[in-house]
């Protein structure tokens, strides 16, 4: 049974401490300020607790803080603007809280950071300057509330691992070019979104991309030949759009898994033991509307 408790203020009189976890517990009411009193604290992780209120902006004068992981609890209202001062951060996680409204402008400060974990949210907007991370590695977004088109500046994140931007209401297409500035993306999802257009028809030139997931958005056209390419992914996931075509066998045959419903395209497939095979073929019938957006 985990600990049910307020935060100890005690604790600010360590201030040798450098590291504080108390994830996974049901500890609740606000944080107490004496945190303050800690001038090492590198990382403080209170993830899945019961604590609420707004989170405190005296947390953007922790001086050495690395990692800062705030998830899973009931914090509302907007990220304070001061969090972005925390320019030794690398990690920042807040998802699977009820904050509201845009992302600070101030984001663009954190020029060291790697993981931004915003998910599950009731977020807005995303700033332009969210394209000066440059050495943002995993970007979650998903499960907000944010419009518009993606900003461009995501794209030029070179050293993007994994980009998630499910379950929000962005409009607008995705630059062909998608792969140019993202070599070492691995992860691209973009599902249950309102984007439109063709597919990028340079996506193959991700030469790490394992995994992509565009289903359930607006786009048309035509799976771009140059799909199959993509011999090195493990899945591609594309119902729900209005895609004609077929992916071509020599990538099909390579691929763990393939969702194929909702589309003028179809898939067969055998898992056999270890072994998958796959028949890609293009049925002449009239596909279902797309499923509602969530």
């Amino acid at each position: 049974m985990g600990l049910t408790a307020s935060f100890p203020p005690e604790l600010g009189a360590l201030s040798f401490l450098t590291y504080i976890t108390i994830k996974n517990n049901s500890f609740h009411g606000p944080l107490p300020i004496e945190i303050l009193n800690l001038p090492r604290l590198k990382v403080f992780d209170i993830g899945n607790n019961e604590f609420s209120g707004e989170i405190p902006a005296w947390l953007g004068k922790l001086p050495r803080i690395e990692r800062l992981l705030l998830y899973g609890n009931r914090f509302y209202d907007s990220i304070p603007v001061s969090i972005f001062n925390l320019t030794s951060l690398l990690t920042l996680s807040l998802q699977n809280n009820q904050l509201s409204g845009g992302i600070p402008r101030e984001v663009g400060n954190m020029t060291i950071l790697e993981d931004l974990f915003l998910d599950g949210n009731q977020l807005t907007e995303i700033p332009s300057e969210i394209g000066k991370l440059g050495r943002l590695k995993r970007l979650n977004l998903e499960s907000n509330l944010i419009s518009g088109p993606v900003p461009g500046g995501i794209f030029n994140l070179s050293s993007l691992i994994a980009l998630d931007l499910t379950r929000n209401n962005f409009t607008g297409g995705l630059p062909d070019d998608i792969c140019e500035n993202l070599p070492a993306l691995k992860g691209l999802y973009l599902s249950v979104n309102h984007l439109s257009g063709r597919l990028p028809s340079t996506l193959w030139r991700c030469e790490n991309i394992v995994d992509v997931g565009m289903a359930d958005n607006e786009f048309t056209g035509s799976i771009p030949t140059n799909f199959g390419n993509l011999t090195w992914a493990k899945q591609i996931v594309l119902w729900g759009n209005y895609l004609s075509g077929t992916i071509p066998i020599k990538a099909c045959k390579y691929m763990d898994y393939i969702q194929r419903i909702y589309n003028n395209i179809s898939y067969f497939w055998l898992n056999f033991s270890k072994m998958l095979f796959h028949i890609c073929y293009y049925p002449h019938f009239k596909p279902p509307p797309p499923q509602h957006k969530l």
